[in-house]
């Protein structure tokens, strides 16, 4: 609904100082009497980035509310540091509890098995997880990427898959399909689903995308 404002200068951009988690959250976000919502791609100690059809001018202060994975809710205040109307706009915080910052710091902790060895990019795709259970049978589940990267992903999912766990992915409208590992697990709020991220074992390049050396959607609010 604005005009599309892609820079910042460096003391508005969100520090690389912080690393930048994986959430898949709904955001609420209040700005000027008027309630806007989208869903959270990324989450650091200084910021969050939302992809939402309604977006803020740079600069606008906002009150966001969104879940951590576990239930625990946090309302924060911030500012628009990069916005692209109708896509997604990042927001730093500018004021984090003491209890909201250990909550943060503790999500990126228990994520950390989940290493980025290459850029992640905003794609979902419709997969399905198959695996072998305790008794040897085979069982799949559906499930949606929020993230991939050269070397594996992250998917909403229904699955029961643990970390270490070894499940084949399979893309059935590009008729691939390749091993992967479970790396890390956490429960979403308040569905029944869970973000599974994943390592694929030895594929080379299961999306068919060539990888940018750096992450896109967040080197634009990170300078």
């Amino acid at each position: 609904m604005e005009n599309r404002q892609d820079s910042a200068s460096p003391s508005q951009r969100i520090g690389r100082k912080y690393p930048r988690i994986p959430l898949v959250a709904r955001v609420e976000s209040l700005a000027g009497g008027k309630a806007l919502s989208g869903r959270a791609v990324d989450l650091s100690l200084g910021g969050i980035l939302v992809n939402a059809h309604d977006t803020l001018d740079l600069n606008a202060e906002v009150q966001v509310r969104f879940d951590l994975p576990g239930g625990r809710r946090l309302a924060v205040r911030g500012a628009v540091v990069h916005s692209t109307p109708g896509v997604r706009m990042g927001i730093k915080f500018l004021t984090l509890s003491t209890d909201d910052l250990k909550a943060i710091a503790e999500y990126t902790e228990r994520v950390k098995p989940y290493k980025r060895r290459s850029a992640r990019l905003s794609r979902h795709f419709q997969v399905v997880l198959r695996w072998q259970d305790w008794d040897g049978n085979w069982r799949e589940e559906p499930a949606d990427t929020v993230l991939v990267t050269q070397h594996g992903g992250m998917a909403t999912t229904a699955a029961k898959l643990k970390p270490g766990q070894d499940a084949i992915v399979c893309w059935p409208e590009a008729n691939r399909e390749a091993e992967a590992r479970v790396v890390f697990r956490q429960l979403c709020s308040p569905e029944s689903l869970s973000e599974l991220g994943f390592e694929f074992l030895g594929s080379e390049n299961f999306w068919g995308i060539e990888f940018p050396v750096c992450s896109p959607l967040w080197d634009m609010l990170a300078g």
